[in-house]
């Protein structure tokens, strides 16, 4: 039986700074890996914890999107990576008209133009 998604997914290339929200701490870089209206998966190097909310800036096709999430799996992969998925609770301005032209109206989803790394 295929499996039934609420929002479509795409696979996606760029560059997630991410924190856990009650964290002052610096904010890791990780590698976006699937961008969906709902959500993003992203390959880390450490855990955050299931349940945990996290605090995102992600790069896609060009533009920096700031979003707030939780935590919906972390799961190890082949190269010893996490892979971490992300449920969005909150979006920054702009965020949501980025998502749809990425996921929606983008077929490679993949990021461009210059670095950005947002302050702690």
């Amino acid at each position: 039986m295929a499996e039934r998604r609420k929002y479509s997914r795409i696979p996606s290339e760029g560059l997630v700074y991410v924190r856990l929200l009650d964290e002052d701490a610096e904010r890791e870089v990780a590698s976006l890996k699937v961008l969906g209206m709902g959500g993003l998966m992203f390959r880390s190097e450490r855990t955050f914890g299931e349940g945990s909310f996290v605090d995102l800036f992600a790069q896609v096709g060009g533009n920096l999107m700031h979003m707030q999430g939780r935590v919906a799996y972390e799961r190890r992969d082949d190269d010893d990576g996490i892979d971490v998925g992300v449920g969005f609770l909150r979006l920054g301005m702009h965020a949501r008209e980025a998502l749809i032209w990425a996921v929606e109206g983008n077929s490679d989803g993949g990021a461009a133009g210059t670095a950005f790394v947002p302050s702690a």
